[in-house]
Order: structure tokens, then sequence, then C-alpha cells
């Protein structure tokens, strides 16, 4: 064992940490302090190395079996931190030491042993008596400094001794706890078989769950079993934040991947509307934004905090050039899909804007009645026929359209002068009624006197 020069070293000192036994028991003769005052008496210098023989043969000689050396550390502790079973009990049968002494951070030899994973030294002081329940000036516990370092026969044994499962430290921590932090999978296991002891959902500091604290360490085993257990996925911390939430911002893409496989399409955002784009964009988690494209698109990176900051803008003022690359190039992808997938839709989307119209069904055309034919009369042949039977002719319109600028109009009986009636009436918008006066009749023609009538020609000029 090597010894520090700071101290000069007496010759039994020196013979105890050579391990010399036979020096040993001459200078214990000779009348040398087996107490002697420097930072490592040599009783606790035997201690340490784990040789009984000495041990008991300074504790005959003098050595006081319960004096503590530096930070408060009796004989009894260093043989637990050491887990040397036999030395301990010794100190505790034949020595007869207090099985619960507290060095300067308030730990006993028990608490010490199961620290440093001694399991035969830690059944042996719980079997002869130890206080199970003693806590560290911080608050910590056999059982939880057990689950802390993931020793599972420890814990088991513990439990089994009647210690107690939800003692709290001073930071508001269990051992169920400290167990999901540290992602001890074997331990946490063993706590969820046992149903009537453990709540899934006790809180720790700052109000996270255990899934709350294995996806904040990235432990995604840890994760798995607290979710097969019934672990909730969107259980919230006093800040607002949920677990998925809390492993965005530290980066563990694995873990948020399976809590968001787990929630589905649940919109998932912190109490003040952080999204897991915007956490993920704001601290620079490239693969975090890659997992979330992967498995929801490119649409959840155009989706704003509730103050309306996009997750764009957060990556460009942290100055995180990767994440803000990666958010352009997704959402103009993104874009493109869509464009195509309008695209390829147009077709369908025009065929149903306009249906075809129902065919009518064809009428049956009706006979028509054949036509008397009429006598084409001459014009001297109408002369001779009486008033009564002389056809008359209609009243046709000149082919050039009427106006109100026209001054008359032609027709076959002559020249006839319109009296124009001006604006147009509302039952015939852009028509003007004309009175048709007729011009004294000629007898020298065959055509009786026109009569007087009413038509309407349509506007032009």
């Amino acid at each position: 064992m090597e010894l520090s020069d700071e101290f000069p070293l007496s010759p039994l000192l020196l013979a105890v940490a050579e391990q010399r036994l036979e020096d040993v028991v001459e200078y214990l003769a000779r009348g040398d302090d087996p107490n002697e005052g420097t930072p490592c008496s040599p009783l606790s210098l035997a201690v340490k190395v784990g040789n009984l023989a000495l041990v008991r043969c300074l504790i005959e000689g003098g050595a006081c079996p319960s004096s503590a050396g530096a930070q408060q550390l009796c004989p009894l502790h260093l043989a637990a931190s050491c887990g040397w079973t036999e030395v301990a009990q010794y100190l505790v049968e034949s020595a007869n030491v207090d099985l619960n002494p507290r060095n300067a951070a308030g730990c006993t030899p028990l608490y010490q042993a199961v620290q440093h994973g001694h399991f035969e030294c830690s059944t042996y002081l719980v079997a002869t008596g130890a206080d199970i329940e003693a806590r560290t000036r911080s608050g910590a516990s056999p059982l939880y400094i057990a689950a802390d370092r993931g020793n599972l026969e420890l814990v088991k044994m513990l439990l089994e001794a009647g210690a107690e499962f939800d003692v709290r430290t001073d930071v508001d921590m269990t051992a169920f706890l400290v167990a999901a932090f540290n992602g001890r999978l074997e331990v946490l296991q063993y706590f969820l078989s046992c149903k009537d002891k453990v709540n899934l959902e006790q809180c720790g500091p700052s109000g996270g769950t255990a899934l709350y604290m294995a996806a904040q360490e990235g432990h995604m085993e840890a994760a798995e079993c607290l979710l097969k257990h019934g672990a909730l996925v969107d259980a919230r911390s006093e800040g607002g934040l949920t677990p998925s939430l809390i492993a965005a911002m530290q980066g563990h893409a694995r873990v948020v991947a399976l809590l968001l496989q787990k929630c589905g399409e649940a919109d998932i955002s912190s109490d003040k509307g952080t999204t897991l784009a915007t956490m993920a964009a704001q601290h620079g988690q490239v693969s975090v934004l890659q997992v979330l494209v992967d498995l929801r698109g490119a649409k959840p990176l155009e989706v704003p905090r509730a103050d309306g900051v996009t997750a764009l803008s957060l990556a460009k003022k942290g100055r995180h050039k990767e994440a803000a690359a990666f958010i352009e190039r997704s959402i103009a992808a993104q874009k493109e899909l869509e464009m195509l997938a309008w695209e390829a839709s147009l077709p369908e989307l025009l065929q149903d804007l306009s249906p075809e119209k129902p065919k009518k069904a064809k009428r049956p055309k009706k006979a028509k009645a054949p036509k008397e034919a009429e006598p084409r009369l001459s014009e001297k042949s109408s002369e001779a026929l009486p008033g009564s039977q002389q056809r008359r002719l209609p009243q046709i319109a000149s082919p050039r359209l009427c106006s109100p600028r026209a001054p008359f109009v032609s027709t076959p009986c002559g020249v006839k002068t319109p009296k124009m009636l001006w604006p147009p009436t509302p039952q015939s918008p852009g028509f003007v009624n004309v009175e048709w006066i007729s011009e004294p009749w000629n007898p020298g023609t065959v055509m009786p006197p026109v009569p007087m009538f009413f038509a309407c020609v349509p506007v032009c000029g």
C-alpha cells in the first residue's frame, strides 16, 4: 500500500502498511502508541488492507476500535466500504462497535457497503441489525443508493428486509425515480413487478415522472419498459413539458421516435405552445427534425409556436445553420410533392366539377298537314277579283335597320314615314317603337291602302 510522504511515518505505521505482523507485535510490546494522531491511524490502515490478524493485534494492543479518523470514518466504515466482511464481523462481535456510526456526510457502514456494491457485507450488517432506513444528510437511504447504482441483488435484499419503497430524498427523488433517471433497466423492471408498491405517475423534481426522466437522459430501453406498463406519454412537468419535448430538447432522436409512435397523430406542444419542431430547431437538434419529417412529413416544421415564431426563424436566430438548411429543404420538398399530387388529381377534379348532362329523350315528330295550294294571282288578275277576295300582301320592312336618325323606311307599298317613340320601353330594351303611318293610296296600283299598324324594329346607329 502506498502512503503519502506529507506526514512522517512511525515505525509502527510503516510496519502495518507493509503488513509485517511480527514487527507490529514488537513495536506494541516496547510501548509504541497504537492510536498515534496521524490522518490515518495504524488500525484504520490495517482495516483498509483487510488484514484481520493485524486488526486483532492492534485492538488487543490498545487501539480504539471506534476511533474516527479523517472525515469521521471509523474502522467499521472502512471495513464496509472495502467489503471486508470478516473484519466487520470481528469489529461488531468482538470489539462491540456501534453498527450505525455516521461519517461527515451522514453515511452509515451499511450505506457505504451498499454504495460500493458489497452484497455479502451488506447482508451481514442487515442481519446483525443495522438500520436499513438510516438516511444521509441529503436524505438518501440504502435502498435509494442501491437503485441508483443498479444493484438488483441489493435492492431485492433490502426490500425483503422491509426497506420503505417511496422514501424521498431532499431533492424529491425516490428509488423508483432514480432507477429511471439512470436507466437501470433490471431494477426498474423489478420495481414494476411490485405493482402494489410502485406508482407510475409519481413525480420528482420539477414535476417530472419516471418516463419524463428516462426520456430526458435518453434511456431508450427504460422508456420502452415504462410505456409497456402504462406510463402516460403526455404527462407534463411543472414547466409544461412532455417526455417527448424534453427528449427533443436533449437531442434523443430514438426516444422521440418511440414516443411519437406511441402517441399517434396527437399534437404535442407545451403549455406555452412550443412544438416538437420549434423545440428541436431552437436547440439545433437536426436528428430530431429528421425523425419528425420521417414520421409526420414536413408540415409540422411550418407550424409556429403560440407566439407566432416558426422553427426556421428559431434555427436562424440560434445560428444553427445546419438545422435551418434542413428545414428549408424539407419544406421545399414537401411543397413540390403537394404540387405533383395536385397535378395528378386535376383530371378527376375537373370531371367532378362538370358532370355529364343527361340526354333528353327525342320527341316524336308531328305529321304536318298538307298545305292547300293557293292560286297565284298576277297584278292584273287580282284587279278583277272582288274586294273581299283580294289577297292582302304583308307589309315587309326594309332590310335597312331603323334608328332614331332614319327619316323614312321603304316598303313594298311605298314610302312610309316613321313616327319614332323614344326612349325604348322596359318591355323591349334596346328597341324603338315605331308607329307606321300609311301614305295616300295610288289607284293605279293593285295593292290596297296599307292599314295603320305598330311595329318594333331594332335600334342601330
